[in-house]
Formats: C-alpha cells, sequence, structure tokens
C-alpha cells in the first residue's frame, strides 16, 4: 500500500523506466508533422551537446553584440560636445548646482547672442563653442567665415559625434541581420526533434 502511494508521487521509489540499461523519457507525443524524421537517428546525448554548444555560441554573440554597441555610443558620446546652453532664468534652465560642482563651463545664451566675433576669435574654447553652439548648425555653415574659423573645430567634433552615432546604429543593423543568419544556421546544425 504505501509502495503504490509513493509510486503515485513519484518520490523514492524506482519505477523501472530503463530499457537495456538505458533510460526511457516518457512525455506526451508530439504530433506527427511538427516531427523531423531525419533527426531521429541523432542519439540524444548529441543533441544535448549541440545544444550546449548553440547556447554557448548564442551567449558570445550577445556579449559581443553589446560590446560593441557600448563602445560605440561611448566613442560617440564622447566626441559630441556637451554644452550646457543656459537661459539665465532660473524657471528655465536645469540645475546649475551640478554644473558648478563639476567646474564645466555655463554658457549663457544671452551673452553669447551679444558676443561680438572678435571678441570670440581670442576668447577659449569653451567660449567659441558656447558662440557656436548658440548660433546653431544653419547659422554656422552659411557663414563662410565662421565654418573655416573659430567654429571649424566645433563643427569637426560634432560631425564627428553624429559620425559615430550614426555608424553605432548601423553596428545594430548589422549585427542582426548577423545574428538572424548565424542563429537560423545553428538551429539547422543542431538537429531538434
Amino acid at each position: 500500500m504505501l509502495h503504490q502511494c509513493l509510486g503515485n508521487l513519484g518520490c523514492c521509489v524506482s519505477t523501472g523506466r530503463f530499457f537495456k540499461r538505458n533510460y526511457i523519457r516518457i512525455r506526451t507525443a508530439p504530433e506527427p508533422t511538427n516531427i523531423i524524421w531525419e533527426n531521429q537517428d541523432v542519439p540524444y546525448s548529441m543533441r544535448v551537446l549541440r545544444t550546449g554548444i548553440i547556447s554557448l555560441v548564442f551567449f558570445v554573440i550577445v556579449l559581443l553584440s553589446f560590446v560593441l554597441v557600448y563602445a560605440a555610443n561611448t566613442g560617440a558620446k564622447r566626441n559630441m560636445e556637451s554644452s550646457s546652453q543656459l537661459l539665465g532664468v532660473a524657471t528655465c534652465d536645469p540645475d546649475t548646482s551640478v554644473l558648478a560642482a563639476s567646474d564645466a563651463y555655463e554658457c549663457l545664451v544671452p551673452n553669447a547672442t551679444s558676443w561680438t566675433l572678435d571678441f570670440v576669435k581670442s576668447a577659449s574654447i569653451d567660449v567659441k563653442n558656447c558662440y557656436c553652439g548658440t548660433l546653431g548648425y544653419a547659422s554656422v555653415i552659411q557663414d563662410p567665415e565662421l565654418v573655416e574659423g573659430i567654429c571649424k573645430d566645433w563643427l569637426l567634433n560634432n560631425a564627428t559625434g553624429v559620425g559615430l552615432a550614426i555608424f553605432a546604429s548601423m553596428i545594430v543593423v548589422g549585427i542582426n541581420v548577423v545574428c538572424k543568419f548565424i542563429l537560423l544556421t545553428l538551429a539547422e546544425w543542431e538537429r531538434p526533434l
């Protein structure tokens, strides 16, 4: 009686699911149309090995993808000129205490719009970047003196940053295409039932 109760619970009792010293797995049979009959000859141990290899390759692909995207995005952000352009009005500007604590240059737009070109030419790189950022891309590109003069470095840095951001996006697209091909190939190689 105890043997039957434990057997129904499935613990502590060997149910004798062995055939010629091989364990027999019992599960609900799949639909015959869902079975890949050519793969029936592949031993269970080989399928487990292939599944393990595919899982490892998949993990490496995901890790490599993460590293490439992170590196490209970090490079793009590093090359983008980051200047906090402030209006000088407390209700419009972000918390400037963070900027003051980091010794970052505060670009006040009302001041920058009143600067003369001669003043900016003799000023620091932060002042030049503030001036060019306040003018905007369209105004800078329309003025050849700014493009070849004080805003040249600002334009190059921003163009490099935008180019790296586009490159990072293309890396993501390329990784997706390559991953699709690799995973489809690996799925065929795994030879599932």
